[in-house]
C-alpha cells in the first residue's frame, strides 16, 4: 500500500541515529530588559546602595526598567538585600572593663589557635 512506502518521521530518525532537533528551538519568554552593560552599571557599588524604586524611577525611567527587573538582575548576580544596623555604642563602663582585660592578654591569643 501506499502508506507503507512513505516512512513516518520517527522511521526517519530511527534509521539516521539524529539524536538532536534538526532545526534550532525558538528561545521561549521575554528578553531581558537590561544589556550586560546595564546590569554592570546597576550592580555598581554606589547603585547597590539606592532602591529598587529610586533605580527604576531615577536612572532607568526612560527605558521603561521596572523595579522587579532590577531586583531579578541583583538575584541573577548573587546579591542580596538586607538591613544594614549601626553597631551599638559601649557604655564608658564596658569601655574601661575591656580596656583593662585587653593588655594582660597581648601575647596569648597566638598561642591559644
Amino acid at each position: 500500500t501506499l502508506s507503507d512506502l512513505r516512512p513516518t518521521w520517527k522511521k526517519i530518525v530511527k534509521r539516521s541515529n539524529i539524536t538532536y532537533s534538526i532545526s534550532p528551538k525558538k528561545s521561549t519568554g521575554r528578553r531581558p530588559a537590561l544589556t550586560p552593560e546595564l546590569e554592570d552599571f546597576v550592580c555598581s557599588r554606589f547603585n547597590r546602595q539606592m532602591t529598587y524604586g529610586k533605580l527604576a524611577n531615577r536612572l532607568f525611567q526612560h527605558w521603561g526598567v521596572g523595579e522587579k527587573s532590577i531586583k531579578s538582575v541583583f538575584k541573577k548576580r548573587g546579591y542580596s538585600r538586607y538591613l544594614a544596623l549601626r553597631k551599638p555604642p559601649i557604655s564608658e563602663r564596658n569601655r574601661l572593663i575591656r580596656k583593662s582585660w585587653a593588655p594582660s592578654r597581648v601575647g596569648t591569643f597566638v598561642l591559644n589557635f
